[in-house]
């Protein structure tokens, strides 16, 4: 039984954190275009640490190449890195003939996760209950595993009743919001553990070594939040925002604008992409925002719209481009492997807002929703 101070967190660890394997690598001169799976990487990457600032750019492979070293690397010199090799080794693992009649890949490729299939209802065309695995590093506990995430994964022509759904999903029971979602969804994850822990308990990695999983969630200390209040006209405080507005007022601060500060805060942390329109990253605050925002969610992309004049040359532009880019990135914190979640557009305000955006234009870069419905998703209907 848990200490009433501490709260079990869906994540399975690794028993191993600073584990070492092995990559092939070839350096990437100053001048040359970077190439996918590009990474910064200090020379020495046992006795390194990933705070190294003399990293460089190389092109990494999992598999020997002709022209690439082959170099042994620690687990926490490259978190992102090693999050591939782990999902890697899983993916591996559950495409295996024995495991792969029941686990399933994402719709999207850009997600690194996998679905493990706990209970399938044919009644209702195949709809199935999956628990979603993705590799993750728990720094603040300095932990590599995966979380576990529970869905329902409903195809598009399913005749599912939506109040059934809702039933599924875990976000509803007996026709009200589920308050027991997280004790429902923690017997999920216990199911999924009888059924497959022992199959992957073990993951053999790409260079043939293993790691092996906790075979119980990881708990991290909990504490008790104070009981919310809402700061009024005059300073007055209450418990419900719509009385509080009644009877004192709105709260008025000196400052105009820190409430649109603050809503930018609020908002930026609640998105899937964020769109910066003409903006040249020089505000440390909002810099900040826009960094604990990126943080925060591992599949954010900030998408950066600036313009450089009409009479550049083809190759003023591009130097321009790489050097804007390269700013924003360390504005942001988003150097070496992070740097792929920005994307520069080049255009004036004006023709990116009456021609370039479109729902089209940002779909390769907007993360797919899971579900309107906490973690409901629908599939295509196969055949």
């Amino acid at each position: 039984m848990l200490d009433p101070d501490q709260i079990a967190i869906s994540f399975l660890a690794a028993k191993v954190q600073d584990f070492v394997f092995t990559i092939y690598r070839k350096k990437i001169e100053a001048g040359q275009q970077s190439v996918p799976n590009t990474r910064f990487l200090p020379a020495d990457c046992i006795a390194a640490s990933s705070s190294d600032d003399t990293n460089t750019r190389y092109a990494v492979s999992l598999i020997s190449q002709e022209g690439y070293e082959e170099v042994q690397i620690r687990a926490w010199v490259n978190p992102e890195l090693t999050q591939d090799v782990l999902h890697q080794a899983l993916l591996s693992r559950a495409t295996a003939t024995d495991l792969s009649d029941n686990t399933e890949l994402p719709d999207k490729t850009f997600y690194r996760k996998i679905g493990f299939v706990l209970h399938r209802h044919r009644e209702y065309g195949d709809v199935r209950e999956v628990m979603w695995l993705r590799p993750f590093d728990l720094r603040v506990h300095g932990k590599f595993g995966f979380l576990c995430s529970f869905a329902l994964r409903v195809p598009n022509a399913s005749d599912l009743p939506a109040k059934r759904r809702l039933e599924l999903s875990l976000t509803h029971k007996n026709g009200r919001i589920n308050e027991d979602f997280f004790l429902d969804q923690h017997q999920k994850i216990a199911d999924f553990l009888r059924t497959y822990f022992d199959a992957i308990q073990r993951l053999k990695l790409h260079d043939g070594s293993e790691i092996e999983l906790e075979s119980k969630l990881s708990v991290i200390p909990s504490f008790t939040l104070s009981t919310r209040t809402y700061v009024f006209g005059g300073n007055r405080q209450g418990k419900n925002q719509f009385f509080g507005l009644r009877d004192y007022a709105p709260f008025q601060t000196a400052d105009p604008f820190l409430f649109l500060v603050y809503q930018l805060r609020r908002l930026s942390l609640e998105a899937k992409l964020i769109l910066v329109i003409g903006y040249g990253f020089g505000d440390e605050h909002i810099n900040g925002i826009l960094q604990q925002a990126l943080r925060g969610e591992q599949e954010m992309r900030l998408v950066a719209v600036t313009w450089f004049g009409d009479n550049l040359k083809v190759a003023e532009r591009e130097k321009k481009e790489a050097q804007f880019k390269s700013f924003v990135a360390k504005q942001l914190g988003l150097e070496g492997d992070r740097e792929q979640r920005l994307v520069l557009q080049v255009h004036s305000a004006k023709s990116f807002l009456g021609e370039a955006l479109s729902l089209a234009s940002m779909t390769n870069h907007f993360p797919v929703e899971e579900s309107i419905f906490a973690e409901i998703e629908s599939t295509p209907t196969t055949t």
